[in-house]
């Protein structure tokens, strides 16, 4: 006999409303909210039974992560941070403070969003300089009358 569990994983159009992306990360949260209440005096079999009352939630994050990477990675770098400060300030709505897990939950969406910003800044700044040191040795370079305007890579999903 196997116990074989099997996820169902629906691919949707990417493009979603900055709302949709909010709401996607507020559930991640409030089931972070169910597991910081079950673990927060500690393990005890019964927090099982509650975690267990999660799997649809659980079940629906997991099917729904390569739909959100999409949308996600459609923002802007400044976009996606503040869809993560949007869903935080939304669940703290709901409650007051994080506990451990939905510390972590935000932590790693805002490193993440974080990570994108700066990531986005150091490509776009590589090619400005690609650009600069290729004029500067060909003859062309002109100096410029203010500080680089850093573009967007092409075909970069940054």
């Amino acid at each position: 006999m196997t116990n074989d569990k099997k996820f169902k994983i629906v691919f949707i159009a990417a493009e979603a409303s900055h709302d949709e992306i909010v709401d996607s990360i507020a559930d991640v949260f409030k089931v972070g909210f169910v597991i910081d209440d079950a673990l927060g005096d500690g393990f005890q079999f019964t927090d099982l039974l509650q975690l267990a009352g999660t799997e649809k939630e659980i079940r629906e994050i997991i099917n729904d992560v390569p739909v959100f990477v999409q949308q996600f990675k459609q923002l802007t770098p400044e976009k996606a941070m503040q869809v993560v400060i949007e869903a935080r300030d939304r669940v703290l709505q709901l409650r007051p403070t994080l506990g451990k897990v939905s510390k972590f939950i935000f932590g790693s969406l805002w490193m993440i969003a974080v990570g994108y910003r700066d990531t986005d800044y150091v490509l776009r700044a590589a090619m400005y300089q690609r650009e600069g040191w290729s004029q500067v040795i060909d003859g062309s370079f002109t100096f410029p009358d203010g500080p680089p305007q850093l573009r967007k890579a092409p075909g970069s999903q940054l």
